[in-house]
């Protein structure tokens, strides 16, 4: 779950510099407008899935503290961290 949230992310993301540079080629004030209207709406699903990853990786890594805590078996299922 935590790697889709990341991939989306990532997607969504990289889809606020295409925009920027769309912008530049815009002639109208009325095009410039709708552009900056959707890279607003793209900044804000960036924010909402950068907080969807934080609360998936701080809940798995949670997890992880709690099985290390109790010498359970290693973590799994946190990329990046163990």
């Amino acid at each position: 779950m935590i790697n889709l949230i990341r991939e989306l992310h990532q997607v969504l993301a990289g889809r606020v510099p295409e925009l920027s540079k769309k912008l530049d080629t815009v002639t109208t004030a009325k095009e410039a407008a709708a552009v900056v209207r959707e890279m607003q709406e793209f900044n804000h699903r960036v924010m909402l899935t950068g907080q969807l990853l934080f609360q998936a990786e701080s809940a798995a890594l949670a997890r992880c503290v709690g099985r290390m805590s109790g010498h359970g078996p290693r973590c799994r299922g946190v990329p990046g961290y163990l």
